[in-house]
């Protein structure tokens, strides 16, 4: 992963959809933390078909408005190692969720995207927490992904 590749998607120069292997759909993940007047509602879901286009439209809007927007609120950071490659953005302040893409490699694609989360479990939390909250995370999201997508109905 690299910040260029994640701006091309942020910019929609490159699809998120070219990214995403249909059989195995993209995993939304929305933690809800409760921080805030009005905390956002947690999501947890394995979008398949016409829900996978409807999570990667938002995912983009949000990496958009993270990175481009007029009111770009956080850098980004993108890293292969440890765990899947990810790409991050957003958290630059108090209320402002994390934005997290999470791909896994693919042989014939490069990479192929397996998630989407937001989340805002860093601006409280010290280093050791977040490490939790992460690899809970990525047990939901292999729980989540593990039945894949059905196939279209012919």
């Amino acid at each position: 992963m690299t910040q260029r590749f994640a701006l091309k998607l942020a910019s929609g120069t490159w699809a998120l959809t070219d990214y995403v292997d249909p059989a195995v759909g993209v995993v939304y993940l929305d933690v809800e933390q409760g921080l805030g007047e009005r905390p956002r509602r947690g999501v947890a879901e394995l979008a398949c078909g016409p829900a996978i286009a409807r999570r990667l439209k938002q995912a983009r809007r949000v990496l958009h408005a993270k990175l481009l927007g007029d009111h770009a609120t956080g850098g980004l950071a993108c890293t292969n190692r440890p765990g899947p490659p990810t790409c991050a953005a957003g958290g630059a302040t108090e209320g402002d969720s994390l934005i997290r893409l999470v791909f896994r490699d693919d042989p014939d694609r490069g990479v192929r995207l397996t998630a989407i989360v937001l989340d805002d479990d860093y601006v409280h939390a010290d280093e050791a927490e977040i490490d939790r909250n992460r690899a809970a995370q990525a047990r939901r999201i292999a729980a989540l992904a593990a039945p894949g997508c059905p196939a279209p109905a012919p």
